[in-house]
Order: structure tokens, then sequence, then C-alpha cells
């Protein structure tokens, strides 16, 4: 915290004189709720555990702080200190409300874009992770939903976590690529602390060609192939180079050359499929790999679809081709768990019958043999 709020804290938490909601004035909780029972000159009513309870107004419960004569946080949700009041944050050297529950973080607006941050070393060091307000949003809208006051408090701890943001149809990239390149980078700005935001990028044509239920928006065809390229990648390209002064993570195309691995052969879809994946990862990686403050992975499985040794050796040769296509564009590594998961490290698993002779029975051990 800095100096100048430290000294001012016990002065502004003194004038933060109102309640969480309006009803609490009036000796009545605040409802977890939102089902209008009763509407009266103080606000809307619900009832809740067989009480009268006080449902908050959308506009308060967008930016609650503003009554209190501060703003709400737009760029940060780490908590400095929670009261009756609610939780906050520090912005500009000044308390500001930290928003729970709306579907609609508060816009950063455009923050200013800095020089050009490159990589180097690992990627995920000495970042601060970008947490997505909208996916806090998400889970602040399950919790209001929870009675059990534990599952609440677990609930609350996985706001604390960052996730990847999947970019999985191109309406999607335009909703939630840029919009949240924003919130980063507002963030970094106001802490001085670079702020590392992970995307998936995951729209081939004719994309999980071995599945049944993950198929994308785009067919194994020229005519979406085009769209790929001019509706989704170029897009990313031009968000990315507009974004330059900000850490960013790509896990590229989830289930795609894993499927080319192991699938080519047995399922028509997949040969459907090959063409597209293979020119679209050379694509992609020539546009986004050469992007020096972005580090691009590869997806490359998990331990129980690419452990076997035939199928590593397969891997090795699609995976080198795939890279030395897309030059002068720069693979950082190779992303696993994502497409289907295996546990990190399970020592009571070996090669046998009941890990079908797999000599990489857990995740460590795969990585191990693969690198």
């Amino acid at each position: 915290m800095k100096a100048s709020i430290a000294l001012t804290a016990i002065a502004a938490l003194a004038a933060k004189a109102s309640a969480a909601c309006f009803s609490e004035r009036l000796g009545y909780p605040c409802c977890r709720g939102n089902e209008v029972l009763y509407t009266d000159n103080d606000g809307d009513w619900g009832v809740e555990n067989n009480n009268w309870c006080g449902i908050e107004s959308a506009s308060a419960a967008t930016c609650w702080s503003q009554a209190l004569g501060y703003p709400c946080c737009t760029s940060t949700s780490e908590v400095y200190y929670t009261d009756n009041d609610g939780k906050w944050g520090v912005e500009n050297g000044d308390w500001c409300g930290i928003v729970s529950g709306s579907a609609t973080p508060v816009d950063p607006g455009n923050p200013t874009i800095g020089a050009q941050y490159t990589h180097t070393g690992n990627p995920f060091a000495g970042h601060k992770f970008f947490i997505n307000p909208y996916y806090t949003a998400e889970v602040d809208g399950a919790i209001a939903q929870i009675s059990n006051a534990s599952l609440r408090a677990k609930a609350e701890k996985m706001k604390e976590f960052s996730n990847a943001i999947w970019l999985d149809t191109i309406k999607n990239m335009n909703e939630w690529l840029e919009k949240n390149l924003k919130y980063a980078l507002a963030e970094q700005n106001d802490t001085g602390k670079t702020v590392l935001t992970v995307f998936v990028v995951y729209d081939l044509p004719g994309r999980d060609c071995h599945a049944l239920a993950s198929n994308g928006e785009l067919l194994a065809n020229d005519g979406d192939w085009a769209r790929y390229k001019t509706e989704y990648i170029d897009v990313i390209e031009e968000k990315l180079k507009t974004y330059k002064s900000q850490p960013v993570v790509l896990v590229v195309e989830p289930d795609s050359l894993a499927n080319m691995v192991t699938n080519l052969d047995s399922t028509p879809a997949c040969r459907d499929s090959e063409k597209y994946y293979m020119d679209g990862h050379a694509y992609l990686i020539k546009k986004l790999g050469v992007l020096p403050h972005v580090a691009m992975y590869l997806d490359i499985g998990h331990a129980f679809w690419l452990g076997w040794d035939d199928n590593r050796l397969k891997a090795g040769k699609v995976y080198s081709k795939v890279i030395q296509s897309g030059a002068p564009g720069n693979v950082r590594g190779f992303a696993s768990n994502v497409a289907n998961y295996t546990p990190w490290e399970d020592p009571t698993l070996s090669r046998g019958p009941d890990t079908e002779w797999n000599p990489c029975p857990d995740e460590k051990r795969y990585l191990e043999a693969m690198y």
C-alpha cells in the first residue's frame, strides 16, 4: 500500500458511514437473490429465511462506493480492506470499491499503450496474472446462490486464481480479446507491474476432427479456411500488435495436432482436416510467433493420448514439421493437459495392463519422455 494510503486509511474508513445496502439501515439484511415481492419508498424488498430483505438496485450494485464518495475500481480486483460496505481496492492513490455480482465490469476506457514489451526467459515468471473480471462476476453470481458458509468461502477463493480466456469462435474472439487486453493493460498501468494474460486460440477449420461434441464453427473447406485466416488469425494479430506493451501467452489449437498423430488413418474427418490443421498452424506461427511480447505454446495432448513410445515418435515428427513450416515465427514450447487431463504425478501407476502398457502413465513422466 502506498504511504499516502496508509496515512489516510483511518480518516477514509471513518468517512464511509452507509451500510452495504439500504435495508441494513432499517434493520433488515440484504437479499442474496433478486425476486421482488414488495416495493416502497425505501426500495425493493424480497423474502429470505422467512424475513424481509432489501434488494439493491442494479445501478447501486454496479458501483456501490460512489454513494460513499469513492469511485469503483476499474483496473484491479485486489482487495486491500473489507468492511460492512464491501471490498475496497486502491487505484491512483485513493480507495475504490470492488464491484461484486455485476455481469458488466466497469469499462477500463482506453489505457495508455507503452513501449514494446519483449519476453525473456520464462514467460510466466515475474508477472502478475490477469484475473478476468467477467469470470469473477460469474463466480460472484454463483456465490449468491450458495447458502453453505464453507462452500461460499471456497468459492470466494476461486476468484483469486487466473484462468485462460478461450477464443473459441470468431464472435467470442471479437468480444473478448481486446476487452481483456484493455483490462490487463489498465491494471498494469495502475500497479506498475507487468500483467500477463493467457488466451487459448481454438477455431481451426474442422476442429476436433475425432470428437463428437466439441466441433467448431468452421468446416474443413477452402471457404472456411479463408475465414480462419482473415476473420480470426489476422484480427488476433492486429489486436496483439496494438497492445504491444504487455506480456501475452497463447495456447494454440488444443486437440488438433495430437489428432494428426493418432487419428489420421482411422478417422475420415481427420483426413479431411489435415491440410487445414497443418496450413493453419504454419499461418498462425508466421503471424503471431514473430511478436516479441507473445509466447506461443502448441497443444501436445496428454499422457494417455501420446504417452506410448510409437505415439511419441510420431508426435516428434509432426510437431517438428509444423514448427519449421511456421518460420520465421517462434514457438516457445508445448502445453499439455488442455485437451483432456491426466494427473501430474501418480507413483502408484506403472507400465502394465492397468495402464494399457503406457510407459508414461502420468503427466510428469510423459513430459520428461517427450523432452
